[in-house]
């Protein structure tokens, strides 16, 4: 196993937050992409709260969750390293004041409000999320648990 890649599963915490038609994204300075907010699932933590953490360390404010809204696997390759995560969704919110910017405590992100019907132009990743996302809000959870994608 020298010369192998080290082999695992991550386990990711992310979030959805809508206000005024429009949900909140993150985007890496030097990257060509967005995705939602959130972050690893640390050993012995809860997923709640480590979004709660998460998110209070790149935003700097609390939040609030709200629901589960669905799970997703993910393949990619970045830098040339393979990445294998589980991805877990749930609804969020933050106090009314924190909804007209919110601005990253880490130099390498920034958080966009992004109009919903304008997600295609943000290059969200995965590509499927657009689609989801929609459906995650309108149906119950149960109905749009699992979604995989292979892109490597």
């Amino acid at each position: 196993m020298k010369n192998q890649q080290k082999r695992k599963i991550e386990i990711i915490v992310r979030g959805v937050c809508v206000a005024n038609k429009s949900i909140l994204l993150c985007h890496g300075k030097n990257a060509s992409y967005t995705y939602l907010p959130g972050g690893h699932v640390e050993f012995g933590e809860t997923v709640s709260s480590a979004l709660k953490r998460e998110l209070k360390e790149e935003m700097g404010v609390p939040i609030r969750i709200k629901r589960f809204l669905g799970c997703f696997e993910n393949h990619f390759k970045q830098k040339g390293k393979i990445h294998c995560e589980i991805n877990l969704v749930f609804e969020f919110t933050i106090s009314a004041s924190q909804k007209a910017v919110v601005n990253a405590r880490e130099k390498h992100i920034e958080f966009l409000w992004v109009p919903l019907n304008k997600l295609k132009e943000y290059n969200v990743q995965p590509d499927f999320i657009p689609e989801k996302i929609g459906l995650w809000l309108k149906n119950p959870p149960l109905k749009n648990i699992w979604v995989s994608c292979r892109s490597i």
